[in-house]
């Protein structure tokens, strides 16, 4: 049909007759559309069985790990009641239980000594698995980055196969990239006060203390550090002060700072390396800042200022010239 053309209109004779053969048409429909459904109720009833196998395994998973789950919870019950010193059944069972793990080790030892091997070096060893060893590495790797130690290979240039591979601590300089060469004097200085106040107790990032007996230990020189450092905390201000604390004695390096929702790195960074400036520029005598920019301005503020005292100079000397020649 052209477009723009209406549909030609069909006649109630032409209606009359298409009719019955519509009725067929809607007949055959809904016949194909109960044979569907009830192939669909067939099928669903045939599924039935394997349906019911996985609801049934499901159902005694659930019931398994809830038996396990009251088991641990009745048991760590137990181990807290024992832990208060309660005397409940559950309590003594679980006395009992170690008391019977210390007697086995015990004997354990006794037999070991016994035996002329102190050591167990005779012991019968027990062949791992490469599952358990594989097991066992990963969680020494673990433990020793939660130690925050890691790993720094030192090169030697002229026998590269005897390189060095050290392990350093959290606190450790070399794992500190922002201290640059010329501020390790003044760093070190710093540190070494550090260590001489805290005494016995030392910065939390500098390790575990050596004297546990509670009794303060004072060495030589722990006063003038503590002096020394007041002074230092004044002289920088509260803002290099907690910068260079953070980042030498708590590792809160840029990136940490970041993370806790601080300023971006490249300022976090140069806010650092200003409070290391100005920690060595009180520490270090010699201390020669590598700052550019502070150079550059500092020379472009030094000769400015010449410039204007100069011209006032030049300004003041007519009028000292007229004063004298009065006199």
């Amino acid at each position: 049909m052209a477009e723009g053309q209406r549909r030609k209109r069909r006649s109630k004779r032409t209606i009359q007759r298409e009719r019955p053969q519509k009725a067929e048409a809607r007949a055959a429909r809904e016949q194909q559309r109960v044979e569907r459904r009830a192939a669909a109720a067939a099928a669903w009833e045939a599924g039935y069985p394997e349906r019911a196998k996985r609801y049934q395994a499901e159902h005694d998973r659930r019931l398994a790990h809830d038996r396990a789950r009251e088991g641990q919870r009745k048991l760590m019950y137990a181990y807290l009641e024992y832990a208060h010193g309660y005397d409940t059944p559950e309590a003594r069972m679980v006395a009992a239980y170690v008391r019977h793990n210390e007697t086995v080790a015990k004997d354990k030892r006794r037999n070991l000594l016994k035996g002329g091997d102190p050591l167990g070096l005779l012991e019968p060893k027990v062949k791992k698995t490469r599952k358990q060893v594989k097991e066992e590495k990963r969680q020494q790797e673990a433990a020793r980055l939660a130690r925050g130690e890691r790993f720094e290979r030192i090169a030697d240039l002229d026998n590269p196969d005897q390189n060095v591979i050290v392990t350093t601590k959290a606190h450790s300089l070399r794992r500190k990239s922002l201290v640059r060469t010329h501020h390790l004097p003044g760093v070190e200085a710093f540190l070494r006060d550090i260590e001489a106040v805290q005494g016995g107790i030392r910065a939390a990032s500098l390790g575990d203390k050596i004297d546990r007996s509670g009794v303060p230990n004072i060495i030589p020189g722990a006063i003038p550090a503590a002096q020394r450092i007041e002074i230092c905390e004044t002289r920088l201000g509260q803002i290099h002060w907690y910068w260079a604390c953070g980042y030498l004695l708590f590792d809160m390096t840029p990136t940490e700072v970041h993370r806790r929702g601080g300023s971006q790195h490249t300022t976090a960074s140069a806010k650092v390396g200003d409070a290391l400036d100005a920690l060595c520029d009180f520490y270090d005598p010699n201390f020669l800042r590598q700052n550019r920019d502070l150079n550059i301005l500092m020379d472009v503020v030094s000769r400015g200022m010449e410039v204007i005292l100069q011209g006032e100079r030049l300004l003041n000397w007519p009028h000292q010239q007229k004063k004298h020649t009065a006199r």
